[in-house]
This record gives C-alpha cells, sequence and structure tokens, in this order.
C-alpha cells in the first residue's frame, strides 16, 4: 500500500458523500500544499463473508509517533508552565467519552463534543484537562469575537495561519 507498518487503521464508508472522494481528496491536496502530518489514505472494496460491500476509503488513524503527528510526549508531571502546553490530540465526536461541550453549536445542528485522544483520559491530569479546556474555549471564544481576524487577539493566537 505504500504506506509504514502500522496496527491501527480506519476503514471509513463515505456514505453520504456520493461522490466517495471528498476525504480523500481534501487528505491528498493537504499533503500536496502542505509540510505537515496529513493522513495518509487508500481507497479499497471491502467483501465480508463473500459479499461485496462497496468502496471504503482506509485512513491511517491520527495518533502521536515518529511516522505520524510529530508532537511533544506528556508526563503526568506535565501540569504548569509551557509543560502544560502540549502536545495534545482531541477530536469532535459523540459524547460517550470523556471530554467537554463547546459553548457554540454550528448552524442547525446539535452540540460539539470534544473528546480527549491523546494523552489517553485516564493519563491526563486535571491541570491538563483544564488547560485544553480553556485553550479551546478561548480559540472558539477568538473566533466568534467580532474581532477574530485581529493579529493580536483573534484566531490567530491559538492556531498557526500556515498549518490550520
Amino acid at each position: 500500500l505504500g504506506m509504514p507498518a502500522e496496527a491501527d487503521w480506519v476503514l471509513h464508508g463515505p456514505f453520504s458523500d456520493k461522490s466517495l472522494i471528498r476525504n480523500a481528496l481534501t487528505f491528498a491536496l493537504a499533503q500536496k500544499v502542505s509540510n505537515a502530518y496529513v493522513p495518509r489514505t487508500r481507497f479499497c472494496e471491502l467483501v465480508l463473508n463473500g459479499s461485496y460491500i462497496g468502496v471504503y476509503t482506509l485512513i491511517e488513524k491520527i495518533k502521536r509517533g515518529a511516522e505520524r503527528l510529530d508532537i511533544a510526549k506528556m508526563k503526568k508531571s506535565d501540569i504548569s508552565g509551557d509543560d502544560v502546553t502540549g502536545g495534545y490530540i482531541i477530536k469532535v465526536d459523540r459524547s460517550n467519552a470523556e471530554g467537554w461541550y463547546s459553548p457554540y453549536r454550528p448552524q442547525g445542528g446539535g452540540k460539539v463534543f470534544f473528546n480527549y485522544v491523546y494523552p489517553k483520559p485516564e493519563d491526563l491530569r486535571p491541570e491538563q484537562m483544564a488547560y485544553i479546556q480553556a485553550y479551546v474555549d478561548s480559540f472558539e471564544n477568538a473566533m466568534m469575537s467580532p474581532g477574530f481576524a485581529d493579529p493580536q487577539t483573534g484566531w490567530r493566537n491559538f492556531a498557526d495561519e500556515n498549518s490550520f
């Protein structure tokens, strides 16, 4: 497949995408224009117990690692100063795990729930959880503020423009 050896993959069925290429195309374009990590993808046809199921996309699971997302390894003792700033991985998903709700809702949508991915929730200290939530909430507040484009107080204060 031309991808590094690994055990964690996502078999994504892009059922709501009638073209079947939206995610794969987005990832491919991001790989062309960025030096940052972008999950690698491959199309595959799924056959289960002799029955053809359809076209799926095999996607690298986003996780910390040399061949994946190169972020700092966190320790339980990283609870203050620059040490607490990360790296972390969070995702938007169902609310059946450790995390918190965004104070904002998407247009016409329900609540947005942020899940802790790395470090695993059971490995996070309360100070680290508080830092992550405060940082993301501050980022969202900046995005929703009238001065969202301000270079000092807007979203650029929280995210790198070239990699975001």
